[in-house]
Formats: C-alpha cells, sequence, structure tokens
C-alpha cells in the first residue's frame, strides 16, 4: 500500500471520529435533563419512560425526569414571544419585495419545489398589493403579491440547522431571486447557525416523551389488539400500531405491539399534545383497561408496577413542562410546537 493510500485512510478516519463524537455530544446534550424520576416522584414509585430529544432522541426510550427544564427564557434573559407561523424566535426569514406584482399562481408554481432543504421544512409566504407591516400569509390562487417572505425551521428533532442545509437554502433562494428580478438579502451563516444551536439546546430542554407499558402473560393477536382498540377508541394505524386521536385528527398518545408480541407500549409525546385534553390521564386510563382485558398490570420500562400515586406524582411534573412549554412560546400542541417537535 502506497503512503500517499495510508495518509488518505488516515484522515479519512480521523473525519469520521470526529464526527462521531460531534454527534455523541450532541445526543448528550439534548439527554442532559432527562434522567430517573424515581427521585422527582418523591418516592412515588413514578418510572414511566421517557425522552428528551429536543432535536434527536426520539427512538431510544429511558427512565424519566420531567423537571423544569429551566428554559423560560432566551439566553439574554427576554421572555420569547409566542410564534404565529413564520417567526425571527424559530426561522431563519429572508424577504424578497418584487419589482411587480405577481399573482399567486405564478408564485406558487416558482415555489412548488421549495418545500424542505435537508431535514428542516420551508415555509413560504406573502404580502398582499395593499399590505403593508406584518400583513404576511400563504399565497392563495386569484391573490397578487408585492413580496415574498422564505423561511427554513432553524431546529427539529433532527437537530439544528447546519451548514450543508443553510447553503442549500441560499443557493435555492439566489436562483429564485434571479427569477424574480430581486434581491436575496441573505443573514451571515455564522449568525444563523449560531441561533439554530441555540433553540436546539433550549428545544432539548423542553422536549419529553412518558410512555408506560402493559405486559401480558402470553403473547397478544394483533386481531385481538386490534378489537379491544377499537372498544376504547383507538385508531388502527396497522402493523400492530394504534393512536388515540382528537376531532381534528391530532395524536392525543400512541400505543404499539412490542417485538415479543406481549408487551403494549404507550407513549405521550409531550409538546406535540395539548395539555386541555389531560393526555397523560387519558393514556393511563387506556393502559389500565387494556391489563384488565389481559390479566396484566401497568409497569414502567422497569417492570415496576404504576398506581394512581405514580402516575399523580409524574402529572404534577408534566404540568411544569407544559408550564415552561407555554413560556418559552410553544405551546404544547400548538402549530411551532408541532414544527419545532417533529
Amino acid at each position: 500500500m502506497s503512503s500517499l493510500t495510508v495518509s488518505l485512510l488516515i484522515v479519512a478516519g480521523v473525519g469520521l471520529a470526529a464526527i462521531i463524537a460531534y454527534n455523541l455530544w450532541l445526543g448528550r446534550q439534548r439527554q442532559q435533563s432527562l434522567s430517573s424520576s424515581q427521585a422527582d416522584a418523591d418516592g412515588a414509585g413514578a418510572g414511566a419512560s421517557s425522552e428528551g430529544s429536543g432535536s434527536g432522541g426520539a427512538g431510544q426510550r429511558q427512565e424519566p425526569r420531567l423537571g423544569a427544564g429551566g428554559a423560560d427564557q432566551s439566553s439574554d434573559g427576554a421572555a420569547l414571544p409566542p410564534p404565529q407561523g413564520i417567526s425571527a424566535a424559530t426561522d431563519c426569514i429572508v424577504e424578497l419585495p418584487l419589482e411587480e406584482t405577481m399573482s399567486g399562481e405564478q408564485l406558487i408554481t416558482l415555489l412548488k419545489g421549495l418545500r424542505r432543504v435537508g431535514a428542516k421544512p420551508v415555509i413560504v409566504e406573502g404580502q398582499g398589493e395593499g399590505g403593508e407591516g406584518d400583513s404576511w400569509s400563504a399565497l392563495e390562487p386569484g391573490s397578487e403579491y408585492r413580496a415574498v417572505r422564505i423561511a427554513i425551521l432553524l431546529a427539529n428533532r433532527h437537530g439544528p440547522l447546519n451548514a450543508m442545509e443553510f447553503s442549500e437554502f441560499v443557493g435555492a433562494l439566489q436562483d429564485l431571486a434571479e427569477q424574480l428580478s430581486a434581491l436575496a438579502d441573505t443573514p451571515e451563516m455564522s449568525e444563523v447557525l449560531a441561533d439554530a444551536r441555540e433553540l436546539d439546546m433550549l428545544c432539548a430542554q423542553l422536549d419529553a416523551q412518558i410512555g408506560v407499558n402493559v405486559i401480558a402473560p402470553e403473547p397478544v393477536a394483533v386481531e385481538a389488539l386490534a378489537s379491544m382498540g377499537r372498544l376504547l377508541n383507538l385508531h388502527d394505524r396497522g402493523a400492530g400500531r394504534f393512536a388515540r386521536l382528537g376531532a381534528a385528527g391530532e395524536t392525543f398518545f400512541t400505543m404499539a405491539l412490542g417485538e415479543s408480541g406481549r408487551t403494549l407500549n404507550f407513549l405521550l409525546d409531550v409538546p406535540r399534545t395539548p395539555a386541555a385534553v389531560k393526555p397523560l390521564e387519558q393514556m393511563f386510563e387506556c393502559a389500565k383497561q387494556f391489563a384488565q382485558r389481559l390479566y396484566a398490570e401497568v409497569v414502567d420500562d422497569g417492570g415496576r408496577p404504576l398506581d394512581e400515586t405514580a402516575i399523580a406524582a409524574i402529572g404534577r411534573q408534566l404540568d411544569v413542562r407544559y408550564a415552561s412549554l407555554e413560556a418559552a412560546g410553544f405551546p404544547a400542541g400548538s402549530p411551532v410546537a408541532l414544527r419545532l417537535f417533529n
């Protein structure tokens, strides 16, 4: 093997190690606020599972901690405003004033391919011909527009906006600006990426998923599970997966049959579920109903029984988390929360 080949392999190995180390560091950052809830439950045995992902931890279950998060404010101490649609608190926004008004049909055709960059969604809004100030809205056929603005989400559960995604976004904007004979005044990459990392860390502190389990004495047939699910108002998503849905189709909690065929995994995605529907209570009651039918009991990931006292302790922690989401401007179940925690 030549010395050049060896050198290239060494460089590649170092680069790969750096990427892995960075990803592990991000993972640790996202998991910092989540550990065992046993201590926080005042000895009540509140050991339901939870995940803090902020941006990338979804998929691995662990014992919960639903603390306050300490994330009610931005880094400079100012309360974050409640974002409505596009917001400087959650998006990198670029405005494109138009030389001449354009129809909604024309703009929709030009922008139809710009819906996502990497793992980040893109939103486009227009300002009407007589619009002033903040009068931005989604593009509609039959309307005339004198400006458009394009926004890319700064962070979600895939992580903060990265340099590659930002560069691709800027490239798409420049192409669009040429077609519109407009000037795309894009912000500095370093500033945008810094904002993205800050938002990602904030979301990591606010994120949580709570799970409980029902372990049957023997495997449960999918058909029998579907029949019980219908009785308990669960929507069948196929392949042993179910969900309790709201009137508008929103998900309150999910249930999935584990690989062994004996375990039913119930999961509440906290930032994506409104507090008003009392999702924890709904999920626990549903789990109890399944447990009664299967001659089983509701337990946490460690196999410890979960009773009303334990669930009440988790509920108190959950109330604090909901309050923190509200204070940060991301009320659970709101459009902005659904965008960030996705």
